[in-house]
């Protein structure tokens, strides 16, 4: 079956971080496929790796056509839109649409605290990171999140803790925003060090 010798191909690319080989073999992949729902999440997954989140964010919708009520697809568009800051209410629409499928998704939980956190809403974007952690345990991203949350909530030390701990945490496939994560907690410490 040459659609999975393709697949198989595209995952050994992803697994060796070769995006753009990985994408060219998605691509025809769908092309044999165009309706096949995980060909289009790791066409979407794989663009967004390089970066190239307009393009990313137009497979996705085009993965919704086919599927509206994909959970992962739901939640993946709308912690990417979150992260970048673009569509954050739609975003956070989509991530509480796929947290109605699967309301124990730890993943899920976490881009629900990162949308309401771009929305300004920390109170409730910290209860459910907090969720998040419990379930995700040592996930850089999701402890980073809880630093970046209790930093807005005003909660300074226990920032900085979440902060540094997730620069040590579980992050193979390498999505903890490091840079973002050391310029947040040199911020933290600057103000703390300047209080009298």
């Amino acid at each position: 079956n040459p659609r999975c010798w393709i697949e198989a191909l595209q995952a050994f690319y992803r697994r060796a971080q070769r995006y753009p080989d990985a994408e060219a073999a998605l691509r025809k992949a769908r092309q044999a496929d165009p309706k096949n729902l995980a060909v289009l999440f790791q066409l979407g997954a794989v663009i967004e790796r390089q970066k190239k989140l307009d393009d990313a964010d137009a497979v996705f919708r085009g993965a919704l056509l086919v599927e509206p009520e994909s959970a992962p697809i739901l939640n993946y568009l709308g912690y990417m839109n979150a992260d970048r800051n673009v569509k954050v209410e739609e975003a956070l629409s989509f991530v509480q649409k796929a947290l109605s499928a699967d309301p124990e998704n730890g993943s899920y939980l976490d881009s629900l605290a990162w949308a309401l956190y771009r929305l300004g809403r920390h109170a409730d974007a910290e209860a459910a990171v907090r969720k998040a952690v419990q379930s995700q345990g040592n996930n850089a991203v999701v402890v980073s999140h809880l630093g970046f949350i209790l930093a807005a909530r005003g909660q300074t030390a226990d920032a900085v803790k979440y902060l540094t701990l997730s620069l040590g945490g579980e992050d193979e496939d390498g999505e903890l925003d490091r840079p973002r994560v050391e310029d947040k907690l040199r911020e933290l410490l600057r103000a703390e060090t300047k209080k009298p």
